[in-house]
């Protein structure tokens, strides 16, 4: 019930998102915005430069595996 209720509220949000992003990365970016609260932040882990300038431009902190990976 609450997978379901998280699903339909990330596809809500992903229409924010579309013009911005391919839909993969508007769905990955919805749910982290709507998982995140005061007392849990989420980390973005990508090496999708144009993910990780929204995830950023929306605060949040930005992880990558590629060495010399810069915004």
């Amino acid at each position: 019930q609450g997978s379901v209720a998280l699903t339909l509220l990330s596809v809500a949000r992903t229409k924010k998102f579309t013009g911005e992003l391919k839909s993969l990365d508007a769905i990955h970016l919805a749910t982290a915005s709507i998982l995140t609260s005061p007392t849990t932040q989420i980390t973005f882990c990508t090496n999708d430069l144009k993910l990780a300038r929204a995830a950023e431009k929306r605060e949040f902190p930005i992880a990558s595996l590629l060495q010399g990976f810069h915004l």
